[in-house]
């Protein structure tokens, strides 16, 4: 395993230049670990006094593992040497491991730093590079060509825009570790305390996002990132242009940008990454040249659906669409013959404003992120675990609610000659019951408009549920069913079986529905009665599984078994 140190002082890039090593060493195949050290002596994991962890520490264990789903935590209640850490990650079959922090191991070091009088007493004999936020605005590699009072003979690297350069030279001047790495005296000025334990007594409680963790694992979402490029352009239809920062209005977009708006595209991003690859094909592209307000590095976009949301500098963004229909080829397409951005670009809404930048954070919100989760109503939990006692306890907290669009189907209706109440009350219901409501759009029964509606709500708007409602019948013009099936990828027979199942309790007439219930990819859509009766007595039917349902659909929820 080939061990070496990113150090520096608070806010110099060494977090940042560690995840963009992690990425770009993963990418070649290798598998990473990184050890966190962390300099405070109040620090502690505690996620709650009462959390099982820390009752287990407190009462004595010498050591507490949490041993999750998807990851494992070891808690040591005593200080452990850095030897000890990393014999346990060499047993784990790593290539390298990154160890932010510990000015006093004798490591292979890169220097991070936000001012020059800041690296002379870093430096020690195994110095192979400068990095961090000092270095983000220059292209020389030797610091002495950016300024005189840099020391010479060290390469200046920006992770952000040097960063393969960075990969390489790591590659090149990190040897194999020999154990136990020695120690050397900790310099004078790197003996302060962080800031937030400055005479503070007892744990100090931090959020999983920097705990001292062990990962090492192949189980890398790519969740988190960093802002590439921010682009804007004064008008739709033409390449955008970088700028050195710009401001995410909440329901509008980036502000000066022709994208902008009240609609669902808002913001569009694509990962440096598929740039990157792209370009190895020979396209000369710039930041802005597929249309795109975001660069991001370190994401894979790859694996978002609508609906998840994401922290991108100050602001927030939700996902609503992936891709997007090419009407006209661009001068991309006529150069390459191919353009990424109808399939591997993203779009977003602005849910939270604020600033963002090239170098600020990006990363995917957690779950049951504090402020961003949603309460699941109690009606729309099933009980798949034989027991409800623990949902009588608390209820459940998702990251967003699923997303919902209700689609009436009526000649009369769609003239004005009556009135609609069967779509409102759908949306109300389904407002109720803690989902999203996109959009209600009133049709007349046209098969081919309905398929068109259908295949953009489901693709374009990012539905996870569209509920229709008339056209069911006999009628010449009753062709719901019809464009129903013409857009699914799967078919659903169980939910409109159980509706009609439970409505010949009602009446006999139910045998005559035709309604059907299908998946266009990632989208659930059922087909509902016109009456708005029959609608109520379905919605009461199929309501409480339909919450599960979404989830095993979307990935958020386990298979449907009892154990």
């Amino acid at each position: 395993m080939k061990v070496f140190q990113a150090v520096g002082v608070r806010k110099s890039g060494k977090t940042t230049t560690v995840e963009i090593l992690i990425r770009l060493l993963k990418a070649e195949g290798f598998r990473v670990g990184t050890v966190k050290c962390i300099n405070c002596p109040g620090f502690a994991i505690e996620e709650g006094k009462a959390s099982n962890t820390e009752r287990h520490r407190r009462a004595g264990a010498d050591a507490v593992v949490a041993f999750g789903r998807n990851e494992t935590d070891f808690i040591y209640p005593r200080k452990r040497d850095l030897n000890d850490i990393l014999g346990i990650l060499s047993g784990d079959g790593l290539d390298y491991c990154i160890v932010e922090g510990g000015y006093e191991y004798d490591l292979p070091r890169i220097v991070c730093f936000r001012n020059p009088d800041e690296i002379s007493d870093r430096l020690t004999g195994k110095t192979f590079a400068l990095s961090g936020a000092g270095t983000d605005g220059t292209d020389s590699m030797n610091a002495e060509l950016v300024s005189g009072t840099l020391p010479s003979g060290y390469p200046a690297l920006s992770a952000l825009t040097r960063s393969r350069d960075l990969l390489n030279l790591v590659r090149s001047a990190v040897p194999e570790t020999v154990f136990p790495v020695a120690r050397i005296p900790r310099p004078e000025s790197c003996r302060s305390h962080c800031r937030g334990c400055s005479g503070h007594a007892g744990h100090h409680i931090v959020s999983k996002e920097v705990q001292c963790k062990m990962h090492g694992s192949s189980n890398d979402h790519g969740s988190a990132g960093i802002i590439c490029a921010v682009s804007v352009s004064e008008k739709r239809g033409i390449p955008k242009k970088p700028v050195s920062g710009a401001v995410l209005k909440p329901d509008w977009g980036i502000v000066d940008d022709a994208h902008a708006g009240s609609w669902h595209r808002q913001v569009s991003l694509l990962s440096q990454e598929s740039i990157a690859a792209f370009k190895a094909r020979g396209a000369q592209v710039n930041p802005g040249d597929f249309g795109e307000n975001l660069i991001v590095s370190g994401i894979d976009f790859k694996r978002l659906i609508p609906g998840i949301r994401m922290q991108a500098g100050e602001g927030i963004l939700e996902i609503t669409q992936i891709g997007k229909k090419c009407h006209s080829h661009c001068a991309i397409y006529r150069q390459i013959g191919d353009c990424i951005m109808p399939r591997e670009g993203v779009f977003a809404r602005v849910v939270s404003g604020g600033s963002i930048k090239p170098g600020d954070r990006a990363f995917i919100l957690e779950q049951e992120a504090s402020g961003e989760s949603s309460v699941v109503p109690r009606e729309m939990i099933p009980d798949t675990a034989g027991s409800n006692d623990a949902l009588q306890e608390s209820p459940v907290s998702v990251r967003t609610p699923f997303r919902a669009a209700v689609v009436t189907l009526s000649d009369r209706g769609f003239r004005g000659e009556c009135r609609d109440e069967s779509g409102p009350f759908i949306a109300a219901r389904l407002a109720a019951a803690g989902y999203e409501i996109l959009e209600t759009v009133l049709l007349p029964d046209d098969e081919d408009r309905i398929r068109l509606e259908l295949i953009r709500l489901a693709d374009a708007a990012g539905a996870d549920l569209i509920v229709t409602t008339g056209g069911t019948g006999f009628s010449e013009r009753d062709v719901t069913p019809e464009a129903t099936l013409a857009v699914a990828t799967r078919n659903v027979p169980g939910i409109a079986e159980a509706i009609r199942a439970e409505s010949l309790k009602i009446t006999r007439r139910a045998m005559l529905s035709r309604a059907v219930s299908v998946i266009r990819n990632r989208t659930l859509i059922v087909n509902l009665p016109g009456s708005r009766r029959a609608v109520e007595e379905c919605l009461d039917v199929i309501m409480t599984e339909l919450w599960h349902g979404l989830g095993i659909l979307l990935g958020r929820d386990g298979d449907c078994g009892r154990h």
